[in-house]
């Protein structure tokens, strides 16, 4: 029941996207936002750093970007509300619902990936693979070297070391293993998910019957994989690109950044630090 239930979602995800295309739907400007980073876990869960490490959360109410009192270097955001960041000191930090705060949490990090509220990951300036443990509110240091860690929504954990070599988490052995291929950017989404691109901007999809990476046709210098079969991506002349049914479909706009949300909602920033979402 659960195998057909995630293939419908799929196939009705996949069907919007192509309704949305054919509805004329596009990429709208949010009002009186500009941000560098944007990390998105889900329609309401859409966080931003503007350049000067400033965090903004999207008010879906007043559709309007809320400033928060912090300063981060990096952010990243879940679906179910989980939502930490780095300061340029390496300092942790994790949002508090209940006070709308940050809390500074011990330990030091260079990348932070979250995929929900107790599957946290980093890595810090030696490469030192770290996951949160929620029970003692501590790190736990595992074995491996990465200098890029991809937490998906569903648990899945994979990362590249310095030689772009990439590395799978095996929940059964807890071990990083590694996985064929050479990649510079990785993004995982939900159910074996995962996308890639190379140092040449070539793409490529984890296949997961074989676990091996296949070249998928096309040039993009930043992708990104939702939850909800969704994978998005820009080249190196700003264009949108969305893959459906096996191929790409342009989106309209011009973008040099794009994420993802669990929902399948799509957002973007454009070279004028400008934010996008599609709708």
């Amino acid at each position: 029941m659960t195998r057909k239930v995630l293939v419908f979602g799929l196939a009705l995800a996949l069907w919007t996207v192509a309704a949305a295309l054919l509805n004329g739907q596009t990429f709208q400007q949010v009002p009186n936002a500009t941000l560098s980073q944007i990390s998105v876990g889900g329609f309401y869960q859409v966080w931003g750093l503007d350049a000067s490490g400033d965090v903004f959360h999207y008010n879906t109410q007043t559709g309007y970007f809320d400033e928060l009192p912090v300063t981060l270097s990096q952010i990243s955001a879940a679906a179910d509300g989980a939502v930490w960041g780095l300061d340029s000191n390496q300092g942790i930090w994790r949002y508090d619902p209940l006070t709308s705060g940050f809390d500074k949490i011990g330990g030091l990090l260079t990348q932070i990936s979250v995929g929900s509220t107790n599957n946290v990951w980093g890595v810090n300036a030696s490469g030192q693979i770290y996951r949160f443990d929620p029970t003692y509110q501590s790190w736990d240091l595992l074995p491996g070297v990465l200098a890029n860690i991809s937490v998906g929504t569903d648990g899945s954990v994979w990362g590249t070391n310095s030689s772009q070599q990439v590395y799978y988490f095996g929940p059964a052995t807890q071990r990083f293993t590694n996985v064929p291929g050479t990649l510079t950017q990785l993004s995982v989404g939900y159910g074996g998910a995962v996308w890639g691109l190379d140092s040449s901007q070539n793409v490529w999809q984890l296949d997961t019957a074989s676990q091996t990476f296949v070249q998928v046709p096309g040039n993009l210098t930043q992708i990104a994989v939702g939850s909800a079969g969704v994978v998005v991506g820009v080249n190196a002349s700003q264009q949108i690109y969305q893959y459906v049914s096996g191929a790409w479909t342009q989106l309209p706009g011009a973008l040099v950044t794009v994420a993802a949300g669990a929902d399948g909602s799509i957002w973007g920033i454009n070279a004028a630090n400008q934010v996008y979402v599609f709708q």
